[in-house]
């Protein structure tokens, strides 16, 4: 497995002209990394309005521009003064050479007004290989065991901790990786350092990446990477599931209409999306992942999507309301599928529920006729009717 070495990262003294404050939490001097590349994680302020995102340079090869996607909360509480700071976080990936060798690179921040500035460097080695070897018995990773796959505002992440919790589950720290989604140009490395070195024989490990579902090619993806994988699907009612979806996005910042509205503007915001996401792999749809309200609540073809490239016995599709309802017995089918002891000495206790005023009973109503025929659809495809009408 090859790996990156951080030797120096560099800041300037003072935040550069249009910044009002900045932090690099990673990397650091003397991080090692599995994969070919190098993450940088951190947050920036605009003086007067935010910033675009950031950028890697790496050889004079620029990246796309990273957007501030990720919620501070800690630096909004900072800077109570300035109502973006809540949005200030960034995720950057720099594709490094593979080769053993030293690199160089700079990660810049784009204004407003489109200008860059730089923000840091870092320089390290590039690694031929990193030590996989575990413990005496344990076996080295070489794909996932199992990958919750979606859907999102559904019960992945109460689900994620419930197998987290097992003692016969390894996970990584990270519960979404998004390798088969927006983060494959990572590399199969990057993504097989995530998870533990080695685990015991009598162990598994995977992760949960709920936007897998929705992602025109992560069936694909998950035939190259780990075909054998068992996947999870949860299936909430598509209703409950927008609503909640739109409150997130709305709590996150990335949503500014109401929710009458954002439903009458989903096609247009993602008109053509999906097939520029098919067309262009390493493209990143932000209306995709943010604006989907009805479009991820139409299960049917997603699951079709998956059936066509993986037999069905391989995936197992729940409905959160079980999950909700009667987690013991839904655990259950999980570790069934698993091939691990269904009983967990942990609370089932309900994870990442999402707040707001109760859902307008005339938008209840119109969503409830939209998603209507589409449940029938499902129901026909599981050969069991979901129950949501």
């Amino acid at each position: 497995m090859r790996g990156i070495k951080v030797n120096e990262l560099r800041l300037p003294e003072h935040p550069p002209a249009g910044i009002a404050a900045f932090a690099i939490d990673t990397p650091r001097a003397g991080d090692v990394s599995a994969g070919e590349g190098v993450e940088l994680t951190g947050w920036v302020i605009g003086d007067r309005e935010p910033v675009q995102g950031v950028r890697t340079i790496v050889a004079d090869r620029k990246s796309r521009v990273h957007p501030l996607d990720v919620p501070r909360p800690d630096v909004a509480a900072d800077y109570p003064d300035i109502p973006h700071a809540a949005s200030s976080g960034f995720t950057a990936w720099a594709s490094l050479a593979s080769d053993v060798g030293s690199w160089h690179l700079e990660l810049q921040v784009i204004l407003a007004s489109g200008e860059s500035k730089p923000l840091a460097e870092a320089t390290g080695l590039s690694l031929l290989a990193l030590q996989c070897a575990g413990h005496d018995g344990e076996v080295p990773i070489t794909s996932p065991d199992f990958i919750v796959i979606g859907a999102q505002r559904a019960g992945t992440t109460s689900l994620h901790a419930y197998l987290s919790a097992h003692p016969q589950v390894k996970t990584p720290i990270t519960k979404e990786l998004h390798y088969l989604t927006d983060r494959h140009e990572r590399g199969l490395d990057w993504y097989l350092g995530q998870f533990p070195l080695a685990i015991p024989p009598d162990a598994i490990t995977g992760e949960a990446t709920p936007y897998a579902l929705f992602h025109p090619l992560a069936p694909k993806r998950l035939l190259d990477t780990a075909p054998y994988a068992k996947l999870i699907a949860l299936l909430r009612n598509p209703v409950d599931r927008a609503y909640s979806h739109y409150l997130h996005e709305r709590s996150r910042g990335f949503e500014t209409l109401d929710f009458a509205s954002a439903l009458d503007a989903e096609s247009e915001r993602l008109v053509g999306e999906e097939a520029r996401i098919s067309r262009d792999p390493s493209y990143i749809s932000e209306p995709h992942k943010h604006f989907s309200y009805l479009a991820r609540g139409d299960y049917a073809p997603q699951l079709e999507r998956w059936f066509a490239h993986i037999p069905r016995d391989q995936l197992l599709v729940l409905r959160s309301e079980d999950l909700y309802g009667q987690p013991a017995e839904t655990f259950a089918h999980v570790a069934g599928l698993l091939g691990i002891a269904p009983e967990l000495d942990a609370p089932f206790a309900a994870h990442n529920r999402s707040a707001g005023p109760p859902l307008d009973p005339a938008i209840r109503a119109r969503l409830t006729d939209h998603f209507a025929p589409k449940n029938a659809r499902l129901a026909e495809l599981l050969g069991w009717n979901p129950g949501w009408n």
